[in-house]
């Protein structure tokens, strides 16, 4: 029998696994919250200090398989107030506004100050972009805790 097994406690690769494994669960919970909050404060900043416009879409994308729903990443370019001519972007619908193939114009919201934070005006507030990750964020943690709790003798012993 090796040194680990007569002293009856857990071996070095054990601890490494699971201490590797609880830096994961911790970093995509940060990841999560980090991303919620990020998000929170782009839908703030847009419908504080928004400015809607109409931009033409250049192409569109479908996107299907990481989400339940199929999506699209649509490549805009529009008019911004100010000296600039033209600004290009790329923005993704929602449930709540699906882009359809035919439609050349869309009704987009931006920072005059940030042109790369652009929603389509009817995504500004999105369940799926907004709170979605701060939730996935919460159960990483909250699993990481429980994970802590549960092999505090591993750690310990």
């Amino acid at each position: 029998m090796g040194p680990a097994a007569s002293s009856g406690g857990a071996g070095l690769g054990v601890k490494l696994f699971f201490t590797l494994v609880l830096i994961g669960f911790l970093a995509a919970g940060y990841g999560g919250i980090k991303t919620y909050l990020d998000k929170t404060q782009e839908s703030e900043a847009l419908q504080e200090r928004g400015v809607e416009a109409d931009a033409d879409v250049s192409t569109a994308t479908e996107i299907s398989g990481r989400r339940i729903e199929t999506y699209h990443e649509l490549s805009v370019f529009y008019d911004p107030e100010g000296p600039r001519i033209l600004e290009f972007a790329v923005v993704k619908d929602c449930p709540g506004g699906r882009w359809e193939p035919g439609i050349e114009t869309v009704r987009v919201v931006y920072l005059p100050n940030d042109p790369d934070t652009i929603r389509l005006a009817a995504c500004e507030s999105s369940f799926d972009v907004d709170k979605l990750p701060g939730i996935f964020g919460l159960v990483f943690f909250a699993f990481a805790l429980f994970m802590l709790w549960r092999l505090r003798r591993l750690f310990t012993g």
